[in-house]
């Protein structure tokens, strides 16, 4: 179940519940509880990954402009200008292997194709816990329909399609 669809059901369920005439139970709160820290943890790692995503752009528009750099400069004679041209962190990592060949200082370049390497880990590690929390708060949500009797789980699923 996507994200969105967990929000909507939650919505739907707390709602209900706010309406019932008899208390809460004590499990029932701590099963919403766990549900809405589930989706407040996975708004929270949807806005580093927009982060992420920013400072990724960045990285990759500050690589582009070392490559138009070092083809302009001068630096990459003998080295093929296709290296140059291509804006992919592989190709930027084949250059710098080429010029540290040559003798040249390509410490920078190297530098930012560190960054690269390690934005698309943390991108991939907020994936990651997004899935996971969101897999997390659906369990939730399907234990607090379970228990609220406001639904059934094969109900929801009907719902979802």
């Amino acid at each position: 179940m996507e994200l969105w669809q967990v929000r909507r059901e939650y919505r739907l369920v707390a709602m209900s519940l706010r309406r019932r005439k008899e208390p809460p139970d004590v499990y029932l709160e701590g099963v919403e509880e766990q549900v809405l820290s589930a989706l407040l943890l996975c708004d929270r790692f949807h806005t580093e990954l927009g982060v992420l995503r920013l400072a990724k752009r960045c990285a990759l528009a500050r690589l582009k402009r070392v490559l138009r750099w070092v083809e302009s400069a001068g630096l990459a004679r003998s080295i093929p200008r296709a290296l140059t041209r291509k804006d992919d962190a592989a190709a930027a990592a084949e250059l710098a292997r080429a010029l540290e060949r040559k003798g040249r200082d390509a410490s920078h370049l190297r530098q930012l194709l560190d960054e690269l390497a390690h934005l698309d880990r943390r991108l991939e590690e907020a994936r990651a816990r997004i899935s996971r929390m969101t897999t997390l708060s659906e369990e939730g949500l399907q234990l607090l329909l379970v228990h609220a009797r406001v639904g059934k789980p094969a109900a929801l699923a009907a719902r979802t399609g």
